[in-house]
């Protein structure tokens, strides 16, 4: 906010002052406590998912449990017009990452202190048997005093049962390039956090602005972190005077490092220990010490606030005084492409040609959003040749239909405000409003990407694409038993379509269900037995069911096939046969 605009009191106590920074769930401000005289952070949340704001609410309960020196502080948690709010300590200083990237000449015993900190915290956190699961130098602070502080416990868990259930969403939950390979291939430990850890501080005793595990495409750092070995520090740092630490770095962080959670170091408390060896070591061989001592660290904790449960606040006002920000569109031009095909499809539907088309758009649609990684490539002339042959019409509303295609992938606004006109011209124009739904999925914004698909859906009840994809939004927003229902109504409209079963069998996976994952992957496969996502997902779900053999089976035949995410489904296939020869 601008010095020109109205300032909003939350609660009748926080007054704030400016935005700090933006998340997925929404705007992280900078406030004042008039009650306190006292700076003031506040994260808030606009999400009305109910599973996204059960996250919040529980960031919010983790924070209050856990009373650590590098761990931020909660002070208070309320709700007002749908908005719910997280007031934190504020702590001025900047983020590792941000460290990283201006490449401060630390000392390494300064690079230690922080690897050190970081291990308390993650520690304190196993204490109360948590796990963080996004450990990475953006969710870290560094202050003025060299004192670390962990942020951002939105995806946390605890290891009991009741908690785990929350966060089983059948998608890679964390950064990718900074989880563990357990998160990837199967589910997280108890010292996941353990790999994490390590490979940032492998990034902070080299220096290096980015993760070493960081490529150019998703798929390629999730194979990187599941089968590259990282180079020992020792051979990355040519420095005489300091190879014998450097030496027992190295040590320290392979055996963090381990892609077997089994072989790994076993807690976080267990490789702080290590290091503070090799902390002391250094200290012992150098003279010039920090001025911060890692076990003489003094904190002192400002007043906690009583938290009053009945407290449900927030500001629907500021949201509407907030500039609009344009997401970040995460699709690649690639996807663009088949929204626009998809597109015109069900204009070419409507005009009752063929359906050959569809089924074949589907598929593309489907494969993009199961697979990590896959990239499908739509041909130019193609699209050309299907908008020429089959959509061109007088029609007003198909036409500004047809130009709201021709800008998904260039103009965003523009194309909505052609939807639009479809719309006005065409009140019953259901893939107007079904074209919206797209363009809003892709944005992430799943709630928009819901009112439209309802209202296509209401116009026309018939389609099972339509139940198809607002499947997929129900399933993004972890709202498993509508999207269940969906793709029951996609297939009893439409059984011979494979896509169909396979994304049910998504649903089914990410509720542990995986004899239905068999069941509805046997049914794909009888309509399409050339598609190689099928037996990766139904050899997923044998190997979780302990059928090591089945699992191998299929997930050779989809290397065969030539599914994409190769060395994922190699790493499974060792996984299966260390089990198979026990």
């Amino acid at each position: 906010m601008t010095g020109k605009q109205k300032q909003y009191v939350l609660k009748q106590r926080y007054k704030l002052e400016k935005i700090i920074g933006q998340g997925g769930i929404g705007y992280v401000y900078l406030a004042k406590d008039i009650h306190r005289n006292q700076d003031v952070a506040i994260k808030q949340c606009k999400h009305t998912s109910d599973k996204i704001v059960e996250r919040f609410k529980r960031e919010y309960k983790f924070l209050c449990s856990i009373k650590h020196p590098n761990i931020v502080m909660a002070y208070d948690f309320f709700e007002e017009r749908s908005n719910y709010f997280l007031v934190m300590e504020h702590i001025p200083g900047i983020t590792l990452k941000e460290l990283l990237e201006k490449e401060h000449r630390l000392t390494l015993l300064q690079r230690l202190n922080i690897a050190l900190q970081m291990c308390k915290a993650v520690s304190a956190l196993n204490v109360n048997k948590i796990v963080h699961r996004d450990i990475k130098p953006d969710n870290i602070i560094v202050t003025e005093k060299g004192i670390i502080k962990l942020l951002d416990l939105g995806i946390a868990k605890t290891t009991n049962k009741e908690l785990s259930a929350i966060t089983k969403t059948g998608v890679i939950i964390g950064t990718p390039e900074y989880i563990s390979p357990e998160q990837i291939t199967d589910k997280e430990r108890f010292n996941s956090d353990v790999f994490s850890i390590a490979v940032v501080i492998y990034q902070v005793i080299l220096g290096l602005k980015e993760s070493p595990f960081l490529t150019g495409s998703l798929a390629g750092t999730l194979n990187k972190v599941v089968d590259y070995e990282l180079p020992p520090i020792k051979e990355k740092i040519q420095d005489k005077k300091y190879a014998s630490i450097y030496e027992k770095i190295s040590q320290v962080l392979q055996k963090a490092l381990e892609k077997e959670s089994q072989k790994r170091t076993k807690s976080a408390k267990e490789l702080g220990v290590q290091l503070l060896q090799v902390y002391r070591d250094l200290q012992d061989y150098d003279s010039t010490h920090d001025d911060i001592d890692y076990e003489d660290m003094g904190y002192q904790a400002t007043n906690e606030y009583k938290v009053t449960q009945d407290a449900q606040l927030a500001i629907n006002e500021v949201v509407a005084k907030e500039q609009k920000t344009k997401r970040v569109l995460i699709v690649s031009q690639t996807v663009s492409f088949i929204l626009i095909v998809t597109l015109l499809v069900f204009c070419y539907i409507l005009k009752s040609k063929s359906n050959f088309l569809l089924s074949q758009t589907s598929k593309l649609e489907d494969t993009v959003s199961d697979l990590l990684g896959q990239k499908t490539l739509v041909n130019n002339e193609v699209f050309e040749r299907v908008t020429q042959d089959n959509l061109l019409s007088n029609n007003r509303a198909e036409m500004h239909l047809i130009q709201a295609n021709h800008l998904l992938d260039k103009d965003e606004e523009r194309a909505l405000k052609h939807f639009d006109a479809a719309i006005k011209k065409h009140s019953g124009y259901s893939d107007a409003y079904f074209g919206k739904g797209l363009l809003f999925q892709s944005r992430e914004d799943y709630s928009l990407a819901l009112d439209f698909y309802n209202k296509a859906i209401a116009i026309n009840n018939t389609n099972a694409y339509y139940y198809s994809k607002r499947g997929e939004v129900h399933f993004r927003l972890n709202k498993y038993t509508q999207a269940l229902q969906d793709y029951d109504r996609a297939i009893a409209l439409d059984s011979t379509n494979a896509t169909f079963f396979i994304s049910r069998a998504g649903v089914y996976s990410a509720l542990s269900l995986y004899e239905k994952v068999v069941a509805d992957c046997n049914r794909a496969s009888k309509l399409n037995k050339n598609d190689p996502l099928i037996y990766a997902k139904r050899g997923r779900a044998f190997y979780l069911l302990r059928s090591f053999a089945k699992a191998k089976s299929d997930l050779q035949r989809s290397l065969e096939l030539g599914i994409d995410n190769k060395q994922q489904v190699k790493w499974l296939i060792r996984q299966c046969n260390k089990n198979i020869k026990k």
